[in-house]
């Protein structure tokens, strides 16, 4: 700011200010002419095309002469802003849970102070509690970090973007946010209390179901089966995005060596087909001495007549094992990415 005073006791007329070199701008608040014994002013801004120092000078005039000012002023980069990285995927991440954090860095690249307006995420996307060291201002030069989490509201991809305000050129910087939520739902499809005799199968039907493009597989187990007995799942596996049926067939009454039986090396029938001669494998009388050797060994006297099925089951082994009458919950898991549904099923053994 430049002052121009009148000492005399008229008025100064012809006032004209001109910057004649330099990066500036001089603005003359006096007018054309200043009364005597008043002062006025002459704004002079530096708005700098380049980095580094500059010089100027700006010429008063009036009607009686003309006053040189020297002016100089250094450039400086403005606020620039680096904002990484460009893009952030979450991948697979389990309705309800949290994923990993993942950094995000704002650098100051500029030669000025970089003010910070806002810091906004939309989507299922948050930034952790405690994890942003960005305040309102980032030094020239300096950085700063904070941390995002992806919590799936609900299966299938979701997308996100963080936003930063700021009054860097190309304000607002944006990150695009991407993840993927796993959601299903595991739910009888039928009875779920079923009552067998020993020896008899229960089977209860499921339906395993989940959004489409829900990517990922599902594992299912089962717990709580009373002694001799096995539950068997199918499939035992389950591919997510759409919905499939499941059957849990429980079989009470079998024996806990009964998983080898069936084997022909268990009967004997494999050892006796061992030594034979192979070539007789591939004659038309291979047939018959096989059959007689068969029989002279008891092949198949490990099968049993299944008992008549009751109670809504299927007829099982007949090993000869029993199962103790009473009431039993079998617990049906279906996992995936760390998720968790259950089925309970009533099992009456009488």
């Amino acid at each position: 700011m430049l002052t121009l005073t009148n000492v005399g006791d008229v008025a100064l007329t012809l006032i004209a200010t001109k910057v004649t070199a330099g990066d500036f701008v001089a603005v003359n608040g006096c007018g054309n002419s200043l009364n005597g014994h008043s002062s006025c002013t002459v704004a002079v801004t530096f708005v700098p095309k380049s980095v580094g120092p500059g010089t100027g000078t700006v010429v008063v005039t009036d009607q009686f002469r003309s006053q040189t000012v020297a002016l100089s002023g250094t450039g400086v980069a403005p606020p620039g802003v680096s904002l990484s990285p460009a893009s952030m995927a979450f991948g697979v991440t389990a309705v309800g849970s949290s994923s990993a954090r993942q950094t995000v860095t704002l650098t100051n690249n500029g030669g000025l102070v970089l003010s910070v307006g806002s810091v906004t995420v939309t989507g299922d996307f948050a930034v952790a509690a405690g994890s942003s060291n960005c305040g309102s201002v980032v030094a020239a030069g300096s950085s700063c970090t904070l941390q995002v989490v992806f919590a799936p509201t609900t299966g299938g991809p979701r997308n996100g973007t963080l936003t930063v305000t700021d009054n860097a050129a190309g304000s607002p910087q944006t990150i695009s946010l991407t993840g993927t939520g796993v959601d299903f739902a595991l739910a009888g499809n039928g009875p779920t209390a079923v009552t067998v005799s020993n020896g008899v199968s229960a089977v209860y039907p499921l339906l395993l179901s989940s959004a489409a493009n829900v990517p990922g597989t599902a594992a299912l187990s089962c717990t709580g089966v009373p002694a001799y007995a096995v539950c068997t799942i199918f499939p035992a596996g389950v591919t997510l995005g759409g919905t499939t049926t499941v059957a849990v067939t429980v079989q009470t009454g079998v024996a806990a060596t009964s998983a080898s039986r069936g084997s022909p090396w268990s009967s004997g029938m494999g050892w006796l087909a061992a030594l034979l001669p192979v070539g007789w494998l591939f004659r038309r009388r291979a047939a018959a001495a096989l059959l007689t050797l068969c029989l002279l060994a008891g092949c198949g006297l490990g099968r049993t007549i299944p008992s008549s099925a009751s109670g809504g089951g299927s007829s099982g082994s007949g090993s000869g094992a029993v199962t103790p009458s009473g009431t039993y919950t079998v617990t049906v898991s279906a996992s995936s990415a760390g998720l968790v549904r259950v089925v309970n099923l009533t099992l009456i053994v009488q």
